[in-house]
């Protein structure tokens, strides 16, 4: 429940309440319109909720890039996440905003607003680790994404890669040797068997790149 807690009164509801009840051994199939005064606007058979723990250790997984999936499909796992993890906070009002934070600083804003919506005036260790994770947050700015281009690399990192024949999107590794970019890629595959790979200047234009990808912390 997200409430508000004034001076010196008693907590005043600032957005709607919901509760999730899971009932045991029920005989019938009729489900209660109204608890303890709420009214019941949905509800489960089973347990999907003991269920969807499971589901969301593989969205968490897939939003981390921990399976090797391509980028859309973290992205969209990170995207999904999120949103879960704001409805957990705020109920099903908590839909995507419509517009976007114009910068990393008015995110950063607007989630820590909303912690302290969530939260209220609740003890002063809370409300420091509010500061805390908002102050760790601006300190850690993402780099900016990067956008799939028939350019290539430039620089040493990690890029994904596809085009000219690829079966599916693969993550190759670009490195500098002597002064001259190589990388693990053989022009339709990026099995190691056919040792190191090509120059950069030696692969196809057809290959389009994303990257280089920002290592872990955002740095």
């Amino acid at each position: 429940m997200q409430v508000n807690q004034p001076q010196g009164g008693d907590a005043e509801t600032s957005t709607p309440r919901y509760d999730t009840i899971v009932i045991r051994g029920a005989k019938g199939e009729t489900v209660p319109k109204e608890v303890d005064g709420g009214e019941v606007v949905a509800w489960s058979r089973g347990h999907e909720l003991a269920a969807m723990d499971a589901l969301q250790e593989l969205v968490e997984d897939l939003a981390a890039g921990n399976c090797h999936q391509p980028a859309h499909l973290t992205q969209g796992a990170a995207e999904a996440l999120n949103l879960m993890r704001r409805r957990r906070a705020i109920g099903w009002d908590a839909d995507e905003p419509e517009q976007p934070p114009a910068d990393w600083k008015t995110a950063v804003a607007r989630a820590e607003a909303t912690a302290r919506l969530v939260f209220g005036a609740a003890d002063p260790d809370t409300m420091q680790a509010i500061d805390y994770m908002a102050g760790l947050m601006l300190a850690n700015e993402p780099v900016a994404p990067s956008k799939w281009t028939h350019d290539q690399p430039t620089q040493p990192g990690a890029y994904w890669i596809r085009g000219n024949l690829l079966q599916a999107d693969a993550l190759v590794q670009v490195e500098l040797v002597d002064g001259v970019l190589w990388s693990n890629l053989h022009q339709v595959n990026t099995e190691k068997r056919y040792e190191y790979g090509f120059t950069i200047q030696q692969l196809s234009e057809d290959f389009e790149w994303l990257g280089p990808l920002a290592p872990m912390g955002g740095r």
